[in-house]
């Protein structure tokens, strides 16, 4: 059984326990690096977000965010 953590009536689980194609789950974690990837892409100028999460017990996970505001669209 996956190890949860409970706060404020959520449950969490850790970035090991992640399961491809479960969308009913939360995380807890820490953002330890965050930097701005430019894109080569005429049509997304501004490129993506791109974050390096890290959880309670050490495991750490990339995470990309796209600027679906950028201008053009």
């Amino acid at each position: 059984m996956a190890a949860t953590y409970s706060l404020n009536s959520s449950i969490y689980v850790n970035i090991s326990e992640l399961e491809p194609g479960r969308s009913s789950f939360g995380i807890k974690v820490r953002v330890i690096r965050c930097y701005r990837q430019p894109s080569s892409h005429k049509a997304d100028p501004d490129g993506t977000l791109e974050l390096i999460l890290h959880d309670e017990i050490g495991d750490r996970i990339h995470a990309t965010i796209i600027n679906i505001f950028s201008h053009g669209q």
